[in-house]
């Protein structure tokens, strides 16, 4: 991590301050599931939830996304798993009433009564 840094950012980062990033990016890394191991981390598939699909799709919502793009989105990549996972974890947020999804085919829509009020989805449609 740190030769990975170092390479992207050379001459911008301390020696010490390469070492505590690289530390704590490793950690984040750990915490959210991409990465197991105690002393030699190893880079596995994290576990993604409804919630977390969710929230995915309201975050690529919110620049413009809509459709199968919410899929194909950053934020879905995150969720480290493939589109028709994202799919299925999105379907049971719908169950619990996070998020309305309809999907028949390939035609995704994908609304968020409950986290934007008329005025901002207003702003969204401008």
């Amino acid at each position: 991590m740190e030769d990975f840094l170092a390479q992207t950012y050379p001459d911008r980062l301390s020696p010490a301050t390469l070492e505590s990033t690289a530390i704590n990016l490793l950690a984040t890394w750990a915490r959210s599931g991409h990465l197991e191991g105690r002393s030699n981390k190893t880079r596995v598939r994290a576990a993604a939830t409804p919630g977390a699909a969710a929230y995915a799709l309201y975050l690529g919502y919110l620049p413009g996304g809509r459709g199968e793009l919410l899929l194909q989105s950053p934020y879905a990549a995150l969720l480290d798993c493939p589109a028709t996972q994202t799919l299925e974890l999105a379907d049971t947020a719908a169950r619990h009433g996070w998020i309305v999804l309809k999907h028949i085919g390939d035609v995704i829509e994908v609304q968020f009564p409950e986290l934007l009020t008329e005025q901002e989805r207003g702003w969204l449609r401008e």
